[in-house]
């Protein structure tokens, strides 16, 4: 998780966390109160659902262009100093997803794979007090340092893929057996060929004692 967290109030004007939203390319800010502790979540998708996003300097422009009668401006002017007055807390999920800073990162995955529309997650103590934030990003990014993969290129060099691979094998080694497809196969035959054997051994035992008696 990330434990450095921009976090913003209730109170704070919705035009300003947007801002920080926009300034550090963030998916979503966690809301707290004056004891840190979450009351909310603010994210895109709030944004988007609530009709709430709205890049005024190109608003302006248009409506710069756009005869508009005295009716029509009044309307408009009131529309946007309503968005000007939001709040956080007019726009925010007032209860979102979190997660315990002792959860395993399986069940982080897990909760990404179930609520596509989450990130990021608060991280909470047992008194809800926030103590971090994970995104998605963060398991990207955690991954791709198990693998020792620092940037992208890494990935495009088939000598570094495949020493990759022979890593995690020779890992494996001595936990699991590691059986090809044609060694299936073959060893299937073999057993299939004993199985047929002993039948007709068995059977021809069979008929030899039924001639006896």
């Amino acid at each position: 998780m990330t434990k450095k967290v921009i976090s913003v109030h209730p109170e704070t004007p919705f035009l300003e966390a947007a801002g920080i939203i926009f300034k550090y390319n963030f998916d979503g800010l966690p809301v707290i109160d004056k004891y840190n502790k979450l009351v909310g979540v603010l994210t895109e998708y709030d944004f988007i659902v609530k009709g709430s996003i709205v890049h005024l300097p190109t608003l302006i422009k248009i409506l710069k262009n756009i005869p508009l009668y005295r009716k029509d401006r009044d309307l408009v002017r009131d529309n946007v100093k309503e968005i000007f007055s939001l709040k956080v807390k007019d726009v925010m999920n007032p209860d979102p997803l979190t997660i315990s800073p002792l959860a395993d990162v399986q069940d982080a995955a897990k909760l990404f794979s179930e609520h596509h529309r989450v990130n990021p997650i608060p991280v909470v103590d047992k008194s809800n007090i926030l103590v971090g934030i994970l995104s998605r990003y963060d398991l990207i990014k955690m991954y791709s340092r198990s693998l020792g993969i620092k940037n992208g290129s890494s990935l495009r060099k088939g000598r570094y893929v495949d020493r990759k691979i022979s890593k995690v094998l020779s890992g494996l080694e001595g936990k699991f057996t590691i059986v090809s497809k044609i060694r299936t196969r073959f060893w299937f035959i073999i057993s299939l060929l004993f199985v047929l054997i002993g039948f007709f051994v068995a059977m021809f035992l069979i008929m030899r004692i039924r001639i006896k008696f």
